[in-house]
C-alpha cells in the first residue's frame, strides 16, 4: 500500500480533421453574380448619393438665407444699411409696407 494517489488519466479530444481544400467551398469565382460590385461600391451610385446630398445641403441653406431676409430683422438690417450708405430711395423702399392681396 502506498500512500500516492494516481490522478485519472484525461484524453484530451482532438479537433475533426479539416476537410481537403477541394471538399470546402465551391469555386466563387466561376459566378458571374459574385463578380459584380455591390451597389454602395457602383460609382454612379456614389456619384449620385453626392449629388442628392449636394442639393439637400444648397437647398437648405438657401432657404435659410432667403427666409431671414423677408423677417422684420431683415428688414430692419436692410434699412439700416441703405441708411448707412446715405440711399434714401432704397430706405424708403424697405420701410414701405403694402396691403395683403387676397
Amino acid at each position: 500500500m502506498s500512500t500516492e494517489i494516481k490522478a485519472p488519466e484525461t484524453s484530451i479530444p482532438q479537433a475533426p480533421a479539416a476537410p481537403p481544400a477541394e471538399l470546402e467551398a465551391p469555386e466563387r469565382a466561376a459566378s458571374p453574380t459574385m463578380n459584380k460590385p455591390r451597389l454602395w461600391h457602383q460609382r454612379r451610385v456614389q456619384l449620385g448619393a453626392a449629388a442628392v446630398v449636394a442639393l439637400l445641403l444648397i437647398g437648405i441653406v438657401g432657404n435659410n438665407l432667403i427666409a431671414r431676409q423677408y423677417t422684420p430683422e431683415g428688414a430692419v438690417r436692410q434699412f439700416l444699411s441703405a441708411l448707412q450708405s446715405r440711399d434714401a430711395a432704397a430706405a424708403w423702399n424697405v420701410i414701405q409696407v403694402s396691403a395683403p392681396t387676397r
